[in-house]
This record gives C-alpha cells, structure tokens and sequence, in this order.
C-alpha cells in the first residue's frame, strides 16, 4: 500500500469516527430534548402555578405578565395601580411555602386547577396560548361540563 493510500484509508477512519461521536451527541441532545420538552400537561400546570405565586407573593407584575394569558396581561397593564418598576416584596425562601397544586383537570387548550396556600385555596384557570400554559380567569368560561381529557 503506498503513502498517498494510506493517507487517504487513515483520513476516512478519522472521517467516520468523527461522524460517529457526532451521530452519537446529536441523540443524546435529541433525548434530553424530548425529556425536558416531554413533561405532562399536568406537571406544566402544577410548574407555571407554583411561579405565578411566588411572583404574586413577591408583588412582582413583570414576572406576573408572563405567566398571564394576553387577555389578563391586558387588563393588568391598563390597571390603574400597575407599576412595573414598584419594588419586588423580599421573600424568606427559608419560611416561603409553595402552594399545594391539586384537582388539574385539563379539557384541551384550557385547564382548572386548586391552588391551596394556607389560609386561601382557589380554583385558577389556565389557557394554552403559543404551546405555553397561561393562568387566564376567562377559561373558566371555557370549561366545558363533562369529563377532562
């Protein structure tokens, strides 16, 4: 086998095995992505409640609009009392409790779900808007009666 061959059979190896980590790291992101991404309509929900109350705890209407629906994000924005730049309220994450997130029940593209944060239990209404979950007080008005999916 002369020089140039050989040169040519060791550069394909490289070639290939290179190929081959690369294949291999595309999977793995692949699965991290479908795992991550893969969360349940329910573990969404029970997620995007816990941090709409912390950011209501915290007074903070910035971090509040992005988890409202556009219709809520509306009416918050054109409210009298909305101060985007008001100071945030300190929370204690050592005495801070999250809520109790029960009762999901998702019917397609709107959702309920119990919030309990003793002393107040609430029932919240969530909308899917742009493949994101939304707390959005007018879903409630699209709740059919029946059974979830």
């Amino acid at each position: 086998m002369d020089e140039d061959t050989r040169g040519r059979k060791h550069r394909w190896i490289a070639l290939s095995a290179f190929a081959v980590v690369l294949l291999g790291a595309a999977a793995v992101s692949v699965v991290l992505v479908v795992k991550r991404g893969g969360q349940s309509d329910e573990e969404q929900i029970k997620g995007v409640l816990v941090t709409f109350a912390a950011a209501v705890d915290a007074e903070d209407q910035p971090a509040m609009l992005k988890i409202l629906c556009q219709d809520e994000a509306a009416e918050m924005t054109d409210a009298d009392d909305f101060e985007p730049d008001a100071p945030r309220v300190q929370i204690d994450a050592s005495h801070w409790q999250p809520p109790t997130i029960s009762d999901v029940r998702v019917f397609g593209d709107v959702a309920s779900a119990t919030l309990a944060q003793p002393p107040t239990v609430s029932t919240l209404y969530l909308r899917k808007e742009t493949g994101s979950w939304k707390v959005c007080a007018p879903a409630a008005d699209q709740i059919p009666a029946g059974k979830p999916s």
